[in-house]
């Protein structure tokens, strides 16, 4: 498997990029935006800010790399707008890390409008705290079954959400991040509102 390392100096050479499709890229198994160790040889994992970021990245699809763990590295994309990724067999969660790593990243999906998660067997949790979403206007998920939460609570999507497309025994069986939310009638009935079936 390969863990593809990109240095600072290749995030700024591409700096314009506004749209990447990475597909079948079998033997791809993580990506990481390395901070140079001057001290010694290579470089080290970190999630610092002060790494360049891809300013003008919008919209990635990732499609089937069978490998890849997460997609992590996207935090280092404050502009993304949109994300789709299908079918990728071995993604286990979108975002990795602790709650330190969305505490040094407030920007995180700050932009995005549309979430496409399609035939991710074993794909676990977007990421492992609540995210507001203040854009996000579509959210659709199909064979994803392992999902059983999503990031939401009572201020995601909040004024933009329009759309949940998912499946009957998906939505059924969902358990919140934020028990409240389904305890909050006029809230979850607005979730309800929103959302759409789909076949199998």
């Amino acid at each position: 498997m390969i863990s593809l390392e990109l240095p600072p100096s290749s995030v700024q050479a591409t700096v314009n990029l506004e749209t990447l499709q990475v597909s079948s890229c079998d033997d791809l198994n993580d990506v990481k935006i390395n901070a140079e160790d001057k001290g010694k040889q290579g470089f080290i994992s970190s999630y610092s800010m002060a790494l360049p970021k891809f300013c003008k990245l919008h919209e990635v699809h990732i499609i089937s790399c069978s490998n890849l763990l997460n997609l992590t590295w996207l935090i280092y994309a404050p502009c993304l707008q949109s994300l789709a990724v299908s079918p990728c067999e071995s993604v286990e969660e979108v975002i990795g890390g602790s709650d330190r790593v969305v505490e040094e990243n407030s920007e995180l999906f700050s932009r995005l409008t549309t979430l496409r998660l399609e035939n991710l067997p074993k794909l676990k949790r977007i990421c492992n705290w609540v995210l507001p979403f203040p854009s996000l206007k579509m959210f659709y998920v199909h064979s994803c079954e392992n999902v059983r939460m999503i990031p939401f609570d009572f201020n995601t999507g909040k004024n933009s959400l329009k759309k949940i497309q998912a499946q009957q025994s998906w939505w059924d069986g969902m358990q919140w991040e934020d028990e409240a939310i389904k305890q909050d009638s006029v809230h979850f009935s607005c979730l309800q509102n929103i959302w759409i079936s789909i076949r199998s």
